[in-house]
């Protein structure tokens, strides 16, 4: 049985909420000054819009959550990177 349009209308629109909601939680932490907060929805936005092929907004996350880290001096940054995307974001000693 295929689903029908409805369906797929109903989940394009739950997948968008969800991407913009976590990013916008996230950008309401940054702007109250609670970073970890925000690093954490920004980690949250990352892995949904890469799961969602959306990398370039993707990565714009995962920079956010790279410059909260050397803020917060939890970390040194380093991006994992390939041609068209940051794979990852990983912590070296400072």
């Amino acid at each position: 049985m295929a689903l029908g349009l409805s369906f797929w209308f109903t989940y394009a629109l739950l997948t968008a909420l969800t991407l913009t909601t976590c990013q916008g939680i996230a950008d309401i932490y940054e702007k109250e000054e609670d970073i970890e907060k925000a690093m954490d929805y920004y980690d949250r936005a990352a892995q949904l819009y890469s799961g969602e092929g959306i990398d370039s907004t993707a990565n714009q996350c995962k920079i956010k959550v790279a410059q909260f880290a050397a803020e917060l001096e939890q970390c040194v940054p380093v991006l994992l990177l390939s041609t068209s995307s940051i794979l990852s974001v990983f912590c070296a000693a400072g």
